[in-house]
């Protein structure tokens, strides 16, 4: 789930705690969007203002709670359910990761037999220029007959898809961990495609310049990744509040700074 630094100052959530009167409404929109990732979507059925109450944790009146994200466009009712305004839009990413995820994941690397230079023609004596390289496959792969097909071609402007992404870092780097290639994604994705105030011109640039900073931090030893066979499960709960604690903490700090900046 991807909440950006702006949304507690944004003119919504500035809204939303006006019309509640409560200073924690920016973390019941985060519960919410917390209920969308464990649904898979932004479309919820059959929702009433008593469980979205409870979804977002809310201790006051339901109606106020249903009234105020409807007029501050979190929510957007239709017949029968509900949308979650820009929920989709804003977590692109995640969406296609479950989608390609669903499809087998990332492609993987070719096997088998390679040509490196074009052959030589028959008939004439082999030359430095004409002589071919091949890539040797194990007796395991020569006798399974099988191999797995090439790589997509992917272009290299504009803006990729995810299976244009993960494909790019597997033509040119597939020794880099799954892990950091969906880090990869999920950064540029947030960001808008954006390097600076500049929009990206050639995604595949992006892969080498991740690359190298990935080669730095890997080198330094900031990080190791071990492989596991299944992640813990995440408590949303206690980082959603914790976050939430802090960004309160902070606005209360500023509000306290403009009106006694003497002190």
């Amino acid at each position: 789930m991807i909440v950006q630094p702006a949304f507690f100052e944004h003119w919504k959530t500035m809204l939303l705690m006006d019309r509640l009167g409560d200073r924690s409404a920016p973390l019941y929109v985060i519960y919410l969007w917390a209920y969308c990732q464990t649904q898979k979507t932004a479309k919820l059925p059959h929702l009433t203002p008593v469980s979205l109450k409870i979804i977002c944790r809310f201790t006051g009146d339901e109606k106020l709670l249903w009234d105020s994200l409807l007029e501050c466009a979190f929510i957007e009712e239709k017949k029968g359910f509900i949308i979650v305004h820009d929920w989709e839009e804003w977590n692109r990413g995640l969406l296609n990761s479950w989608s390609n995820g669903g499809k087998g994941g990332r492609p993987q690397k070719p096997v088998g037999s390679m040509r490196v230079n074009p052959e030589a023609v028959p008939g004439e004596p082999a030359s430095s220029k004409t002589k071919t390289k091949t890539k040797t496959s194990s007796p395991e792969e020569e006798g399974s007959g099988e191999r797995t097909p090439p790589l997509p071609a992917v272009k290299s402007t504009g803006i990729p898809t995810h299976e244009e992404w993960t494909a790019g870092w597997a033509r040119l780097h597939p020794e880099v961990p799954e892990l950091e290639v969906e880090r990869s994604w999920c950064h540029y994705e947030s960001n808008g495609w954006k390097v600076g105030p500049n929009p990206v011109k050639k995604w595949i640039g992006c892969i080498g310049t991740w690359y190298g900073t990935w080669k730095e931090r890997k080198g330094s030893g900031e990080f190791r990744y071990t492989a596991v066979k299944s992640l813990p499960p995440i408590n949303p709960k206690f980082s959603l509040e914790a976050a939430a604690a802090r960004t309160l903490k902070a606005m209360e700090e500023k509000e306290a700074n403009e009106q006694n900046p003497a002190g």
